[in-house]
């Protein structure tokens, strides 16, 4: 690409490597060398974009200014720390090639929405490579940047809002007294010999003692005892 080769092509990053890698990877990389004894181009991993760029344009964009400032026609190669990775794509460090689409996690094309790819690292753990509502690997957590600690992912790219503790302890006991006091209820109305013989209320509680008297003559509480025990050895 110039006369000192020292740039990378479109498709190749450059990077520092030592002999001993060099000579581990060359089977599955492309690695000519460059100027100095440990500079190589390393293709650029899939999900990622390595593409030329000018130093001004480059300097321009940073700074936010157009492009007539401090514009240069010097190319310069893209190095692992600042390849663009593509949209639905995460990574743990700046410093890895090895890029992860993020998980859908059952709700179609949700990964894309929650990881935006780019050449940002970020300050938190591959924060920048998420958006704003998220952080953490492959963008799966809700960010407390902007939301309070006490929101949760749901539909795989949506923050709700965990319910506060008293609501959610209160709610849970309401449950449980509900479940208790109908079978409660159930349980005293077993046990009215009269309502037998009524209508509506008769042929269910008839049913219920045929019902008990089968699991008495097969011993079926006994057989569940064994298989909740056989699941309990199992998992």
């Amino acid at each position: 690409k110039s006369a000192t080769c020292t740039i990378c092509t479109d498709g190749f990053y450059k990077r520092n490597s030592s002999a001993s890698e060099v000579t581990a990877n060359r089977g599955r990389k492309k690695i000519p060398e460059l100027a100095g004894d440990s500079w190589f181009c390393y293709p650029c991993p899939s999900g990622a974009n390595c593409t030329l760029r000018h130093v001004g344009r480059r300097l321009a964009e940073d700074l936010g200014g157009g492009r007539g400032m401090n514009e240069t026609d010097d190319e310069y190669s893209e190095v692992l720390a600042t390849i663009d990775l593509d949209l639905g794509y995460w990574r743990a460090g700046e410093n890895t090639d090895q890029l992860v689409e993020c998980s859908d996690r059952g709700f179609a094309g949700s990964g894309k929405r929650r990881c935006k790819g780019g050449a940002e690292f970020g300050t938190g753990f591959g924060d920048g490579y998420c958006y704003d509502e998220f952080k953490g690997p492959e963008c799966q957590l809700c960010s407390a940047t902007n939301h309070s600690d006490h929101y949760y992912l749901v539909d795989g790219d949506r923050c709700n809002i965990c319910r506060e503790l008293g609501a959610a302890v209160g709610q849970v006991a309401a449950i449980v007294v509900s479940i208790c006091a109908f079978f409660g209820l159930l349980a005293w109305v077993y046990t009215m010999q009269s309502w037998r013989t009524w209508r509506g209320v008769g042929p269910p509680l008839q049913l219920a003692d045929r019902v008990a008297a089968w699991c008495v003559a097969t011993d079926l509480k006994a057989k569940l005892k064994i298989l909740l025990g056989f699941f309990q050895v199992c998992f």
